[in-house]
């Protein structure tokens, strides 16, 4: 008849301190992180309970990290530039030694370096910090405290291209506003009065101050949005030139028989040039 056996296990190698028996063995008691040997012998259950020769297990239980901290060089909060940026570091709490790390956006998986450098507004987001132990466990640590970047969008405004008016016409301006502008106001260089200084776009008519000075200065300023980013503003050169005038003479009365009407007008304002036209079909010398 088959002899029957049973196993058991052991704490020490002189099989003097049994700690288990059966087919499996799990030893509950032991929450430290650490390296452990166990001796697991057969044992005949009939006869003179012969015992095998021991085997040795070895059970090593690796630590779980530390919570990690994330170090922070630059402003968490800026609008963007262009050049300021903020760089995240890995900072493990060790010991117990680590493998690798895991970032994370707003929870989602980002990258596994040791730091990750922002600043673009897409880049906005909170970030979280994941380190991993040694292989081939490689137990995962607890997230780390969040980290908030807030990297904001500038305001934006253009005044609109410079204009040349005359003394007499009113300038028609439109002002083009963005990012994180929600308004903006005009103002003039001159004393002349614009429709709606807060409109988008409006009108600007010239004051006898801003025609006699011939050009003024206009100006698009937008809000100051909340946060770091301030207002901004643009400016457009009007350039107001004088009226044309002209004077063709005083009324003439003359005979049927009279074959030449000497004519003589006078230009001024902006005029450089004039013509003589009639309702007639006569000609002049030099029109």
């Amino acid at each position: 008849m088959p002899t029957r056996l049973s196993a058991s296990g052991y704490s020490n190698p002189g099989l003097t301190t049994e700690v288990g028996s059966g087919a499996t063995f799990n030893p509950t008691w032991i929450n430290t992180a650490g390296t452990y040997t166990f001796y697991a012998v057969d044992q005949a259950n009939t006869g003179i309970m012969c015992k095998s020769q021991p085997t040795a297990v070895t059970l090593t239980i690796n630590p779980i990290p530390n919570k990690p901290n994330i170090s922070v060089t630059g402003p968490l909060t800026f609008c963007y530039d262009g050049a300021t940026s903020v760089t995240l570091t890995s900072s493990p709490n060790t010991p117990p030694a680590i493998s690798s790390q895991q970032w994370y956006k707003n929870g989602s998986g980002l990258n596994t370096n040791l730091s990750n450098t922002f600043n673009q507004v897409s880049h906005s987001g909170t970030y979280t910090l994941q380190v991993y132990g040694v292989a081939p466990t490689n137990c995962p640590s607890p997230l780390s405290d969040p980290v908030t970047v807030s990297i904001l969008t500038p305001p934006t405004i253009d005044a609109g291209p410079n204009q040349t008016i005359c003394s007499d016409a009113i300038a028609t301006l439109t002002a083009t506003r963005g990012g994180s502008a929600s308004a903006h106001t005009w103002s003039s260089s001159g004393t002349g009065t614009f429709a709606d200084v807060w409109a988008p776009t409006t009108t600007y008519t010239p004051s006898a101050a801003d025609i006699a000075a011939g050009t003024v200065t206009i100006t698009a300023s937008t809000d100051d949005p909340p946060g770091p980013c301030g207002w901004v503003s643009d400016a457009m050169i009007l350039t107001i030139n004088p009226a044309a005038t002209v004077n063709a003479g005083a009324d003439l009365r003359i005979c049927a028989s009279t074959t030449t009407v000497p004519v003589s007008g006078t230009r001024g304002g902006g005029a450089t040039g004039s013509t003589w036209s009639t309702s007639g079909t006569g000609t002049f010398a030099n029109a």
